[in-house]
């Protein structure tokens, strides 16, 4: 359970910095966003109380979760903006 909150964080990640235009300030937005709300998940629930090392596996978590919804908001925004640039089909009409 105490999983679900770097998954949830690293999908909130994802979507916001998708709408990042230049490539590398997106890609280091996901790198520095991924370590700080990492760091931020270990906290909340509590891992660090274990060990801090456990930050070594909510970063990753985040960082993979929030590379997989930037990856999926990039395919469905690419395919609309594909869509509307061909206009309206001939059914459409």
């Amino acid at each position: 359970m105490n999983e679900l909150l770097p998954i949830f964080l690293g999908m909130l990640l994802g979507l916001s910095t998708h709408w990042i235009p230049v490539r590398r300030r997106r890609i280091a937005a996901l790198a520095s966003g991924s370590i700080a709300f990492g760091t931020i998940a270990t906290f909340v629930t509590g891992e660090h109380l274990i060990s801090w090392g456990l930050v070594l596996i909510d970063i990753p978590m985040v960082l993979a979760t929030a590379s997989a919804a930037a990856a999926l908001a990039y395919r469905i925004a690419g395919r609309r903006t594909a869509h509307a640039a061909k206009g309206p089909s001939p059914r459409e009409n």
